[in-house]
């Protein structure tokens, strides 16, 4: 069943030319005003709308409505996981991964592992050969658009990982939060073959707005929400209100869905371009439309690429920040989301382009 989550995706990025900025966010379009009373927007009740948009994810996501709760934010989803699984001491990652995921691990004190890949993302192998050796207990994936090397897994290998987990006893934390630029697949999420160990989370900054902090998690388990309530309240109280009463009243006008539709259309776009001005050094992307691209190399070449990028103009991660282990694969991940418009990034990838036959423009190459 083709799977297609209407919350999940923002305009973030990599490449980013001196002096842009995000576009705005046409938030005065929204019947949004205080009524001056507590808990209520409009006259309308914050409680409910803030639990609205849960009936749309459990039609999407194929689970009980009772184990969905809000949350603020994907890394506050994150961070509840990991504090809900006492047990989260060593971790097992998609390797290389997403560089907030080291910056939780060193606040939280995990111990994070590598597991191989390969052009599907993850290996069920090297994930049961990692779990024995090392021990860890929790596997944390983003199975559509692994970031950053925009990987997607088939349904087969997603069932072949969750077979991995339930046969060892292992917990999956699974990031669904890309999973709208891969709707023209027939994918859903890992979770749906391992409901009872797959802690499952999106969020609406990919898919709407990335100032809208308003996150979903699905839990493994309703006994886990007693330790999900008393978390929340001891850390942040309760998450406001107000973020998802906006993404309630947005998808009951249709706006949500009309922002998606056109970032879709927007991205596709700019994958096209890319793959036009930057193609012959790009790994093929699994899906039309994906907010990042990936460049594969060896750590050296992309250290040099990364700061001849810098000189450019460019803002660009070096590989180590997003690996873990000393055998991660290398290379350079691309936003296309960060530019305002297909003008500035063209402009951005022609400087890469530069970068990356060992070039800089005639801009970039005075010296201080």
């Amino acid at each position: 069943m083709r799977h297609r989550t209407c919350l999940g995706k923002r305009r973030v990025g990599r490449i980013i030319p001196a002096g842009s900025s995000p576009g705005p966010v046409f938030l005065d379009q929204c019947p949004f005003r205080f009524s001056g009373q507590p808990c209520q927007v409009a006259g309308i009740d914050v409680d409910l709308l803030r639990t609205e948009p849960i009936g749309h994810l459990a039609a999407n996501w194929q689970v009980r409505r009772e184990r969905l709760r809000t949350i603020w934010g994907w890394a506050r989803a994150t961070t509840v996981a990991g504090r809900l699984l006492e047990c989260w001491i060593s971790v097992r990652a998609d390797h290389p991964r997403a560089h907030l995921i080291p910056a939780l691990a060193d606040h939280q004190g995990y111990v994070l592992h590598g597991v191989a890949m390969d052009g599907e993302g993850l290996c069920p192998d090297a994930l049961e050969n990692a779990a024995r050796l090392t021990g860890a207990r929790v596997l944390y994936t983003v199975p559509t658009l692994h970031n950053p090397t925009a990987r997607i897994m088939s349904m087969a290998r997603r069932q072949a990982i969750a077979d991995v987990a339930r046969r060892l006893d292992l917990t999956i934390i699974e990031d669904d939060i890309y999973a709208h630029f891969a709707r023209t697949l027939d994918i859903c999420p890992i979770a749906n073959f391992a409901p009872e160990r797959t802690y499952l989370m999106t969020s609406l900054s990919k898919a709407v707005a990335p100032g809208l902090r308003a996150g979903y998690l699905a839990l493994p388990d309703e006994r886990l929400l007693a330790q999900l309530t008393q978390i929340t309240r001891a850390t942040i109280l309760a998450p406001s209100g107000l973020p998802f009463a906006l993404a309630s009243l947005m998808i009951n006008n249709g706006m949500a869905e009309a922002i998606i539709d056109e970032v879709y259309e927007e991205i596709r776009a700019r994958t096209s371009l890319a793959l036009d001005l930057i193609g012959d050094a790009c790994e093929p992307p699994a899906t039309p439309a994906s907010l990042h691209l990936w460049l594969p190399m060896a750590e050296l070449d992309a250290e040099k690429v990364a700061g001849r990028a810098q000189r450019a103009g460019l803002s660009m991660l070096p590989p180590s920040v997003s690996a873990i282990g000393d055998e991660a694969e290398t290379g350079l991940r691309i936003s296309l989301g960060a530019t305002t418009n297909r003008t500035e990034l063209t402009e951005a990838l022609s400087r890469l382009r530069l970068a990356l036959a060992g070039e800089l423009p005639p801009s970039a190459r005075g010296l201080i």
